[in-house]
């Protein structure tokens, strides 16, 4: 009985311990997640894009360049007061170099996308978005030979000529990525471009991504343009010079998750060491 009762007082003992130190570090780590709000919801943008062998540059729909207007509807929790917002309802950047699919160097584009909402709590004024990811199409090289409707193309990028034109293989010796676009034969003479990024969203300033940061995922769809995948990624290699160019009109969508916060990490994985060291030391006091 006495052993018993030993076992059961250490335990005890165990418990009690970890708990002041559990309680103690929340104290601490809860007040700094409560003052530093996180960005969470979905924003809905549209206006017009321009797609050429280098650049990937917006318009909102008054015309104005590196900027979306808002949608009417679809925008939450965080974004909402996009909703009929003046434009422009965010800026965005002039994305050049390729663009090539893949991760971009740390600390990627910062704030590549500023979101002007309305509701951010004090002391913050926006949202930024940093860009660390340009996803590669989701379509297939040998899919751009064809017209049929629903057909998804991605073709190769060719890195080893001047002006990085489109090809569906890549020639012997030559280096060649896959394109970040998904092209979309959607009816006999329309083609729609699909685009996805991937980041972090904050509220700033200060600008620059932290331990509250939000993933991001971005995805973008230029409807409209006129045309074949196979004539399109044909003209693309044809005018690799850089004069390629398609403009037509684009939805944008960004949806963000919080990342958990520190001290939700903090309970969960001490709450792992306590379980494990209780079982470990009542095991070893039982043999």
């Amino acid at each position: 009985m006495t052993s018993v009762m030993a076992i059961n007082h250490r335990t005890f003992s165990i418990v009690r311990s970890v708990t002041i130190v559990l309680a103690a570090a929340a104290t601490l780590l809860l007040p700094l997640a409560q003052a530093t709000p996180v960005v969470s919801g979905v924003a809905q943008l549209d206006g017009t894009a321009t797609v050429t062998n280098s650049t990937i540059q917006f318009f909102d729909n008054t015309g104005t360049a590196n900027t979306l207007s808002g949608e009417a509807t679809g925008n939450t929790l965080s974004y909402a007061t996009l909703n009929g917002i003046a434009d422009p309802a965010a800026e965005i950047q002039e994305l050049t170099g390729g663009p090539f699919s893949g991760s971009l160097p740390p600390p990627g584009f910062v704030d590549y996308t500023t979101f002007n909402v309305t509701n951010a709590p004090s002391p913050y004024s926006e949202i930024d978005f940093d860009l660390e990811t340009v996803n590669p199409g989701v379509g297939t090289p040998g899919a751009c030979f064809s017209d049929n409707i629903g057909n998804e193309c991605t073709p190769l990028i060719n890195t080893s000529v001047a002006g990085d034109p489109w090809v569906t293989s890549c020639p012997s010796g030559d280096v060649c990525v896959l394109s970040p676009f998904t092209l979309v034969q959607v009816s006999s003479n329309t083609v729609d471009f699909l685009l996805s990024f991937s980041g972090l969203a904050y509220y700033a300033p200060p600008p620059g991504a932290g331990p509250f940061s939000s993933y991001t995922d971005a995805n973008f769809d230029t409807q409209g343009v006129l045309g074949n995948v196979p004539g399109i990624v044909e003209a693309d290699n044809a005018l690799h010079s850089g004069s390629f160019s398609v403009s037509a009109s684009v939805a944008g969508s960004f949806g963000s998750t919080p990342i958990p916060e520190p001290t939700s990490v903090l309970l969960a994985f001490s709450g792992l060491l306590l379980v494990a060291g209780v079982y470990r030391r009542s095991k070893k006091y039982r043999n």
